[in-house]
């Protein structure tokens, strides 16, 4: 079974990645068993060491967002971590509002006109 820092850690970094890109996914918990299988429960509210003995998982990790926080909880016996992010403020306005102004004044080629039917 993958080490715990290396388990949040992926975790985090594939939930941050679709964050950053804009995606709102809902919150979702993971509880990894001792032989590797992997069960994802949605919007659960149980904490995380009751599912963990109730299902028997060797790791539990809760990935969930609010107010443009990412957050991921995550459990393994004793161990315990935290690792979260925020939504960097949009730096730059999207493309499209850039070249909005501009599309009147650029100078696009004439297309020939539909052959006749």
């Amino acid at each position: 079974m993958r080490d715990f820092n290396a388990t949040a850690a992926s975790l985090f970094e594939s939930a941050e990645n679709a964050f950053h890109a804009g995606l709102n996914p809902s919150d979702i918990t993971l509880v990894i068993d001792r032989d590797g299988s992997c069960r994802l429960i949605a919007d659960c509210d149980w904490s995380l060491d009751a599912l963990a003995e109730h299902l028997g998982g060797a790791m539990v990790f809760r990935i969930s967002q609010s107010a443009g926080r990412l957050r991921l909880e995550g459990r393994c016996g004793t161990r315990r971590c935290l690792l979260q992010t925020e939504r960097p403020p949009c730096a730059q306005p999207p493309l499209a509002s850039l070249l909005r102004p501009l599309l009147p004044h650029l100078p696009f080629p004439s297309l020939p006109s539909a052959p006749a039917a």
